[in-house]
């Protein structure tokens, strides 16, 4: 009581002193008043964001209330495990090496799990919660500082799942958790060159390479029945402009717009398309062409349908969605600007996504598929900017054995 005393006398003298606008923050602030009650598990998001001073954050959204912050604590690229209750981030750590942790929605604590050496990204969940599937990069760009591995949730076991000495990473389970698809350097003497799609059982073994000779994947997806492997690729380019192309699709501050990945590419525009093949390797298909590029297919939950951004002229992109054959192709995002990061709602009726910039419709959008109508959830401002996003799956309530 005397904690919220003291909330409300800081509330008003920052209304006498600072006006309307700096009251109300501190008045809705998180930290102030407590965290809000649990909601619905679909309507739920945890959105990156980077604050002024350049710290991360992770703030847990509820969609019913957009006031009521759930959680928001220190990390980054939130991603929820499949039953709703645990949400893996990243965070550096004292040494100021990234580091993986959860959060538990239960208990609301946070806790590290991984301690590297090198940076981790964590990519993935296994089907049953139980683990991530994550990548290391010890700092530089030769391909043994790729690596890939997985850490058991409760016990922070670690195994490492890389083989020989081309960089592997960005490991993503397969629905029935049997199978895990990741990316390989194509030459050990870059990792960042062209690169192919592979699979490999979830202890490593049993490897299967998926792309052809003649193009790289990356930025991958599996369908929900895991039948096929979606990822965005180029084939037909050189050789030489497979090499910018890949280094365009890992470099974190990649050109969004055509005129910059033509002027990375000396001034051409090389097609990226979508493609999917089986996980043997065997029925490759294209998905979706025609376009300068296609980024970040994701399938709906239920199946059906895939979404994806395309880049457009003067550093806009926009989300797309289409058939999961790649058919019925239409735009659903309604902003000339750059719009990226798409992830579907548990139903699949609804995509989220980022909008760049500091305007009043920028921040975190969601989109109704059926409606049409699209709401930004949570502003960027000159406090904080979002960066990833994603939808909590319905928790579930474990039944206890026998």
């Amino acid at each position: 009581m005397r904690h919220r005393v003291m909330v409300l006398g800081a509330a008003v003298l920052a209304l006498v002193l600072g006006g309307v606008g700096l009251a109300f923050r501190l008045w809705l602030r998180p930290s102030a008043w407590g965290y809000g009650a649990p909601a619905r598990g679909d309507h739920v998001l945890a959105a990156g964001s980077s604050v002024g001073d350049g710290d991360q954050y992770v703030v847990v959204l509820d969609l019913g209330n957009p006031a009521n912050v759930l959680a928001r604590f220190r990390g980054e690229r939130p991603l929820w495990s499949p039953d709703g209750a645990l949400l893996a981030f990243s965070r550096a750590d004292n040494r100021g090496v990234t580091q993986i942790g959860i959060w538990d929605s239960r208990t609301r604590r946070a806790r590290m799990i991984t301690t590297h050496a090198a940076m981790a990204w964590h990519n993935s969940w296994s089907p049953e919660g139980d683990r991530l599937y994550y990548g290391t990069q010890s700092g530089g760009w030769e391909p043994h500082w790729l690596q890939v591995w997985s850490v058991e949730a409760a016990t922070r076991a670690v195994k490492h799942l890389s083989v020989g000495d081309r960089g592997e990473s960005t490991p993503l389970a397969s629905p029935d958790g049997k199978l895990i698809a990741f990316d390989r350097a194509r030459s050990r003497g870059d990792a960042w060159g062209p690169r192919d799609v592979w699979t490999m059982t979830r202890d490593g073994g049993n490897r299967h390479r998926l792309t052809t000779a003649r193009d790289f994947g990356t930025e991958r997806a599996w369908s929900p029945d895991g039948q096929w492997v979606y990822y965005t690729s180029s084939e037909g380019a050189s050789s030489a402009a497979l090499a910018k192309l890949a280094k365009w699709a890992y470099h974190p501050g990649r050109p969004g717009s055509r005129e910059g990945i033509a002027r990375l590419l000396g001034g051409t525009e090389t097609l990226l398309s979508i493609y999917r093949v089986r996980p043997d390797g065997a029925g490759r298909q294209v998905v979706v062409e025609g376009h300068p590029v296609a980024q970040m297919a994701r399938c709906a939950p239920q199946g059906g349908l895939i979404c994806y951004v395309v880049p457009g002229v003067s550093g806009s992109a926009d989300v797309w969605v289409a058939r999961m054959d790649g058919s019925a192709p239409r735009k659903v995002s309604m902003s000339a600007t750059h719009n990226f990061g798409p992830v579907w709602s548990p139903d699949g009726a609804t995509l989220a996504w980022l909008r760049a910039g500091t305007g009043p419709d920028s921040g975190v959008v969601v989109h109704g598929l059926a409606s049409g109508r699209e709401t930004v959830v949570a502003h960027n401002d000159a406090q904080a900017i979002y960066t990833s996003v994603d939808w909590r799956p319905p928790m579930q309530t474990k039944q206890p054995n026998g």
